[in-house]
């Protein structure tokens, strides 16, 4: 019985996980998800909520989330604000937090490109 229940409390972070973010085709050195449930796709300009876990630590950190907002026409996106977590899925203790930035372009094959990717076909079907 305390397996079950251990094993339970284990796997459920990762249901919940699960439920809430979607997780993006793979980019090089990244696994990238967007909150479902945080997404305002109908919003001027859209907005949400990225996740990030790098492949391998990078100044302490495995993995950030931001809040950022999507420009699709230009291909561009802004971040409204970003922590970098010392443990995957943006746990463990804050390692750094950045605030609002410009709007910046999203290079083919890197981790921007892969969330406007993501984003951007569901902002043209509203």
């Amino acid at each position: 019985m305390r397996r079950l229940a251990l094993a339970c409390a284990l796997v459920a972070p990762t249901l919940a996980l699960a439920q809430a973010w979607q997780k993006l085709p793979d980019t090089p050195g990244f696994s990238i998800f967007l909150d479902q449930r945080q997404l305002r796709l109908s919003a001027t300009p859209p907005s949400g909520w990225v996740m990030v876990n790098y492949a391998a630590p990078r100044d302490g950190a495995q993995s950030f989330r931001m809040l950022a907002e999507f420009d699709c026409a230009r291909y561009l996106v802004r971040t409204i604000e970003a922590t970098q977590h010392s443990g995957l899925n943006a746990t463990g203790t804050v390692v750094s937090t950045v605030g609002a930035t410009t709007w910046m372009p999203a290079p083919p094959g890197e981790f921007l490109d892969a969330v406007l990717r993501g984003i951007c076909p569901k902002v043209k079907t509203l």
